[in-house]
């Protein structure tokens, strides 16, 4: 079965720390959910594991993205895009800071690269401290720079996405900080619930803790998905 963009990316933020537990879990969320799901995990896995692991990853036809955040020149963010696409990886992450350096890196083979506008934890104070600009006129900066540079979508915060709505629409949005309204933790201050960040535009959701903090995953990651349907 050819792979589909996921609705979902299920975050494996703690694998290092419960490996044995979620890898488990993985096998069984991606078994249930097939192509509906992903799978998010992060550079300290990576580092730890080795590139090696993830085609040990019991993935079935879920789609893996490996959060690197990458941000370097683009010989040696090339390099790295090319060594995950040697080894299945079917997303991947770029700061648009890198700007130009993105398209450069781009030339070699590699996963669908999404550029990083703005983390979901910080809010227009940060961004008028750093860029001179407010929390969407900067998404809306760094969107359009992944977009010119060829990325095959963005990462940016869901209270963000009316601010992008006139940017390419066949690009993918990936929203991060999704939190529904039967989950809170308050970690992000730019979070939204599922069915609103869709109905502004999401395509994707990244969301860990409300499935894996959840009595029941698979419960979890129905409810979520039946809110997007």
């Amino acid at each position: 079965m050819k792979k589909t963009n996921p609705k979902i990316f299920i975050a494996y933020d703690d694998l290092i720390k419960e490996e044995e537990k979620h890898l488990e879990m993985m096998g069984v969320l991606c078994k249930t959910f097939g192509n509906q799901v992903g799978v998010k995990v992060n550079l300290d896995y990576v580092l730890q594991k080795g590139f090696g692991t993830i085609p040990r990853l019991p993935l079935s036809e879920s789609s893996l993205f490996v959060d690197l955040k990458i941000w370097n020149g683009s010989r040696t963010m090339g390099d790295v895009f090319n060594e995950l696409y040697k080894f299945g990886v079917d997303y991947s992450n770029v700061y648009s800071l890198a700007d130009t350096e993105i398209k450069k890196a781009l030339e070699k083979d590699h996963p669908q690269i999404l550029g990083l506008t703005v983390l979901s934890h910080y809010t227009d104070a940060y961004c008028q401290k750093f860029f001179g600009k407010n929390l969407n006129e900067t998404t809306k900066l760094l969107a359009q720079t992944a977009v010119e540079n060829g990325c095959s979508g963005i990462i940016l915060p869901g209270t963000t996405l009316e601010a992008v709505a006139e940017i390419d629409s066949s690009i993918i949005r990936v929203v991060p900080g999704i939190r529904p309204s039967w989950y809170e933790d308050k970690r992000h201050p730019q979070e939204i619930e599922p069915r609103m960040a869709i109905e502004k535009g999401a395509t994707i959701l990244v969301i860990g803790s409300p499935i894996m903090k959840s009595p029941d995953p698979i419960v979890a990651t129905q409810r979520i998905l039946d809110e997007i349907s």
